[in-house]
């Protein structure tokens, strides 16, 4: 998939929360509620159902997933060439990106002497995409009426400015994604949702916990 012109493989939903779905996060709430008010969901009209009480929607993010090359062997046992796409190659791709996200964290200067996990990031991607948007490349034209062969499903979702449910907040723009995860794991900010216990501002504006030393901040 790629800014414009490429190809989106999409079965991207908004649940309705009930007793068979989660309900909607608290740290994806203000990119949903922003989605069901655009103009473009409103004026869409090939909509699969009225959503009255959103639950869990997904995807979060996007990725390249298009004739992505890998190596496998064949029946002789020789290693071959082979073309994936779908989520089986955007979802370890950006993986695999997140740990070069942590790669970059852990030789920062900023993050001198904290060891960065991840684990439920969720978070901090809504944060960003909130906070500092040019940490994701937007996807705002396309749909995912048809599926991946080219066949017209009769309904589905359109994308916007923002998180959609179809590409999520958009691509992961590296660099910019380097310098968010910097500040929201590193650095310290204020209000990070479901973060917990609140680092307090030292003069040099890092970040601190009561005692003294540098708090991390986990998603």
């Amino acid at each position: 998939m790629s800014q414009a012109g490429g190809t989106v493989t999409s079965g991207g939903m908004i649940t309705e929360a009930n007793s068979s779905n989660l309900e909607l996060p608290e740290y994806q709430k203000k990119a949903v509620e922003g989605y069901l008010k655009s103009q473009s969901f409103k004026e869409w009209p090939f909509l699969p159902k009225e959503i009255s009480s959103p639950g869990r929607a997904y995807p979060d993010v996007s990725a390249f997933g298009t004739n992505v090359p890998i190596v496998i062997q064949d029946s002789d046992g020789a290693s071959v060439n082979a073309p994936v796409g779908g989520t089986s190659a955007s979802s370890p791709a950006f993986a695999g990106l997140l740990l070069q996200v942590r790669g970059a964290l852990l030789s920062a200067t900023e993050c001198d002497g904290i060891d960065v996990t991840f684990g439920h990031i969720n978070p901090m991607i809504y944060w960003a995409a909130e906070n500092r948007p040019n940490a994701f490349i937007d996807v705002t034209v396309g749909n995912n009426v048809y599926d991946k062969h080219g066949n017209y499903c009769g309904q589905g979702f359109v994308t916007a400015e923002g998180w959609d449910p179809v590409t999520g907040v958009g691509m992961m723009n590296f660099p910019a994604f380097v310098e968010a995860a910097k500040e929201y794991y590193c650095i310290g900010i204020e209000n990070i949702p479901n973060k917990g216990k609140k680092g307090k501002k030292t003069k040099e504006g890092k970040n601190s916990t009561k005692g003294g030393g540098r708090s991390r901040f986990r998603s």
